[in-house]
């Protein structure tokens, strides 16, 4: 029986994805024949890393991490990694020290006219990311967070007495916050923590008799929401009047509050009941805190404030325009710190290109699936039915071997394979007349020759795995006959971003640091976000005399128009840049000080101190800023897909693209991960294979629910 052709437009997470599961057995390699079609060098999408220069550091697009709660992500992974030490295939290094563990959450908090540091330490658990689905009942998500508020108001030791706190606890073993700062704490203000601990047990018992099968008990939910409320009540009477003079009493009422605020919006709005997160996936999330009671205190708190800055959630990067939809932001929230295996998140030791997206890719080339690097769709064509009758590429470039799917792309770096920031121009032909163009960029002023790839001929199937906001310009005879394609793209789009890398001679405690590598937010924008990557000294080659001991990543979001020009508009990137680039300086002489205070110069102790930047060239002063690298994300190719209020509807299912030969694969369709995320283009690509397949699994509602 002849081959299916299956092509897959993007070597992006999902495309690989789609990929992986479609050949994820010697039956499924016999069905199915697969090529991927990749504009540039290199697979990996908006996950894309490259080496430059004579020390092969690593530039990317911004911060990257897997999170504990990305069980497709790890299972996927693992499983190549496996693969390609089981064929003997070399150049990655061992799995077990591939991802590193990061525990330390940081949130930067602005209080009466200075920055201060939030810590949160999450506990590491026994379990393996990937080993299983993270999914709890939901008596478990409400045990857990009765159980954060017990500790709250009365202390882990009458938590404790209550029976611990489980595997996923966010608890850290220190005294109540509300007994701890209430200052002096007066005999009334006592008995009523007691009172509060005592209903707050009343209520644990009743969601532990969910949790024992007792049934959603309309009378338990009720009494659980009045308990609540009067917690509520009680810590505003003991905390209010003093949230705007103490830092202890902000930070311990905005985390009563919202967690007060969460619970009973869960139970009123019926999100516990599956597909009850669509009940609120139209309310924007601050709105829908607002709705069951949260202060303006606790919706612009700085652990809300970090999980907008984290997801760049600002419509056209207008920092006075948030948006994120409740569903979603409840959620990841509830997944991601209640859920996650092993530690809450985990950073690649060679970034998530080298480490994430090369073993995977290198995994499907030992499976026998074919990459066409430096082919550029143009067009996506329908035919008269219901099919995709055509598709328009660009060659960008020709081979020496004259094989367009022989392309090598990898350099070695101490051993390692490890993605180039450009082509591996001998394996090109006539490479000269190339060199100058970004053949990565949806601006380039380059142009291949075009040619067409033909239903029946050279595909039977095609998985649509690019970006959202190319569909605009890819598939305009598609969105022109199909109204739910233009509702997809007036409602689901991406935002740009931002950012800077730097390389410190300095380490991290010299410069200010005095604990653990942070996951941190919440900063001043834009560059609010803050990744260490000091990890990558031991995987570039420095010289010693300009070996840099801490390395950091600062991200945000950039703002943009809501729709990108086209690709006539080739300066755009430009423009982008220059704006990053006047950005990045302000970062530089205006924020440096409340984050790093031992790298400011004395007289200017917000500004950075130039001579502790590594820059081989040894330049001055502000000129060390040109070794830096400097990020402006800019045009539909590289925008972050956003989740915003009341988008999820009109996304796509990858079986819903109305083509009866085409499926959709992306963080943007609706794959019940929703969030933009590389988990999420995981699960889309995994769907599309699916869909294709025939697997038994089922695509997800909006949301698999809670």
């Amino acid at each position: 029986m002849r081959k299916k052709k299956v092509v897959i437009l993007g070597a992006g997470p999902s495309g690989l994805a789609a990929a992986f599961g479609l050949s994820d057995s010697p039956e499924l390699r016999e069905q199915y024949d697969i090529t991927i079609y990749q504009a540039g060098w290199r697979a990996g999408g908006k996950c894309t890393t490259g080496r430059e220069g004579p020390a092969n550091r690593i530039v990317q697009n911004g911060t990257h991490y897997l999170f504990g709660c990305y069980d497709n992500c790890f299972d996927t992974v693992k499983r190549a990694y496996d693969e390609l030490n089981a064929a003997g295939v070399s150049g990655f290094g061992p799995y077990d020290e591939a991802f590193l563990p990061r525990e330390l959450l940081v949130f930067k908090q602005f209080f009466q006219g200075k920055w201060y540091l939030w810590p949160i330490e999450f506990p590491s658990n026994r379990t393996e990311p990937g080993t299983h689905d993270g999914r709890l009942p939901f008596g478990d998500y409400l045990s857990m967070a009765i159980q954060f508020l017990i500790e709250a108001v009365a202390g882990w030791r009458v938590l404790r007495a209550v029976k611990p706190p489980g595997p996923f606890s966010l608890s850290a073993r220190r005294p109540g916050m509300l007994r701890t700062l209430l200052i002096p704490v007066e005999k009334l203000a006592g008995g009523a923590i007691e009172v509060i601990a005592l209903l707050l047990k009343i209520a644990l018992r009743l969601a532990r008799s969910l949790v024992r099968g007792a049934g959603m008990q309309r009378e338990a939910l009720r009494a659980i929401v009045w308990i609540v409320r009067e917690v509520r009540r009680w810590a505003w009477w003991l905390l209010g009047r003093h949230v705007e003079s103490s830092l202890d009493a902000n930070r311990a009422f905005t985390l009563i509050d919202f967690t007060c605020a969460t619970v009973i919006g869960v139970i009123e709005d019926g999100v516990y009941e599956p597909g009850g997160l669509s009940n609120i996936e139209g309310i924007e999330f601050r709105a829908w805190l607002e709705k069951h009671g949260a202060r303006d205190i606790t919706t612009y708190a700085p652990f809300v404030t970090t999980w907008y800055d984290a997801v760049a959630a600002y419509e056209d990067g207008d920092l006075n325009r948030p948006n994120l939809s409740a569903a979603v932001s409840l959620y990841a929230i509830a997944r991601a710190m209640l859920t996650y295996k092993g530690s809450f998140a985990y950073q690649m030791r060679s970034e998530i290109g080298d480490t994430f997206v090369a073993p995977i890719f290198d995994c499907l080339r030992q499976r026998g699936v074919r990459f066409n690097f430096f082919h550029r769709v143009w067009d996506v064509v329908p035919g008269e039915g219901d099919e995709i009758d055509e598709i328009v590429i660009e060659r960008q470039v020709e081979l020496v071997s004259g094989d367009p799917a022989s392309y090598d792309p990898f350099m070695v770096v101490k051993g390692q394979k490890a993605w180039p920031n450009e082509p591996l121009w001998r394996q090109i032909k006539d490479h000269d007349k190339v060199r100058g163009h970004d053949l990565e960029s949806f601006y380039t002023t380059w142009r291949g020759k075009d040619f067409s790839l033909k239903k029946g001929e050279d595909f039977d199937i095609v998985v649509f795995a690019l970006p959202v906001d190319l569909i605009r310009f890819y598939c305009k005879r598609i969105v022109a006959e199909r109204p739910e394609w233009q509702r997809l793209i007036d409602q689901v789009n991406g935002v740009e971003t931002q950012s800077i890398r730097l390389w410190f001679r300095p380490t991290l405690r010299e410069i200010g640091w005095r604990t653990g590598p942070p996951i941190l937010s919440a900063y001043a924008p834009p560059f609010s976000t803050w990744e260490d990557n000091g990890q990558l000294a031991e995987v570039e080659t420095w010289p010693q005399s300009h070996m840099p001991h801490a390395m950091a990543t600062v991200f945000g979001a950039l703002p943009a128009p809501t729709i990108p020009p086209g690709p006539e508009d080739t300066s755009y990137p430009e423009r982008q840049k220059a704006v990053a680039d006047a950005n990045a300086m302000k970062f530089m002489e205006d924020d440096i000080g409340p984050l790093w205070p031992g790298a400011t110069r004395p007289d200017n102790p917000l500004g950075i101190d130039w001579d502790l930047l590594i820059d081989l060239e040894d330049r001055k002063g502000a000129e060390r800023m040109k070794a830096q690298y400097v990020r402006a994300n800019a045009g539909p190719v590289e925008r972050y897909t956003m989740a915003k209020a009341g988008c999820a509807p009109f996304r796509l299912a990858a079986d819903e693209s109305g083509y009866r030969n085409m499926v959709l694969a992306g963080d943007w369709i609706r794959n019940g991960f929703i969030i933009g995320s590389v988990e999420g283009a995981m699960i889309g690509g995994l769907q599309a294979s699916q869909a294709i397949s025939g697997f038994p699994e089922k695509i997800p509602n909006v949301y698999p629910g809670l």
